[in-house]
Formats: C-alpha cells, structure tokens, sequence
C-alpha cells in the first residue's frame, strides 16, 4: 500500500508510531518528532497538527481520521479517558492512538464505539 494514494488505517498509523525514535523528555518535544515523522511519510493535506474538532476540543494529530494524542509520564488514565471520549465522538474520528512516553495507560479497546490503540513510544529505544 502505498501511503500517498490510500488511507492509512489505525493500524498503519500504529505501524508507523512504533518505529519512531522519539524525544520522551516532554509531550512538547516528542509533539515536534511525530510531526517530522508525519511530514516525511505523508503528504500535508493527509495529516494535520492540533486539528480543531470543536470549540475545546483539539488533538495533537488527526491523521485521515485518527487521533494521535501524546501523553507524557505521568499522564493519569482518567485525564487521558475523558480527553479521548471527547475526540471519539465527533463523526470524523474513525480511531484514536495514545501515544505515550511512560507507563501504560490501560485504557479500553473502544470508547464511542471507536477504536484505542496505545503505542508505547519508548519501545524504539530498545
């Protein structure tokens, strides 16, 4: 599949989060990797940094309809929980994948009826 002609399932996306190195030391600074990582895999009307879903309600990356939301260490699961609720129930968001620089989230497999994925970023530093 060629990721400039098709869209990228969540799968894909997840694919291509795990490979990336990126800096943990804060959300800020591994936002700025996944964002080159974005921009050299995938053409800039496919993806965009902070998407504007509604008036509140801003993920850091919507990628041909799935969120990326980053969560550093010590992101709270029950933070993280409601953030993605939101996201999940606009009409657009096909999925959403927390990418996260700590410790697992256990978050559910869907919310809204939508699916979570989790990255754990650090693995590609093994």
């Amino acid at each position: 599949m060629s990721a400039r002609h098709s869209r990228l399932s969540a799968a894909d996306v997840c694919a291509l989060l795990q490979g990336a190195r990126c800096d943990l030391s804060s959300e800020a600074a591994c936002q700025r990797d996944i964002e080159g990582l974005l921009a050299s895999a995938l053409p800039p009307e496919r993806w965009a940094r902070e998407h504007r879903l509604g008036p509140a309600d801003r993920p850091d990356f919507l990628v041909d309809g799935v969120v990326i939301e980053v969560k550093a260490r010590g992101a709270r699961a029950a933070d993280a929980l409601r953030q993605i609720g939101r996201y999940a129930a606009y009409p657009e968001v096909e999925a959403v994948i927390v990418a996260y620089g700590g410790r697992a989230l256990g978050l559910p497999a869907q919310i809204g009826g939508k699916p979570v994925f989790t990255v754990g970023l650090g693995r590609a530093w093994l």
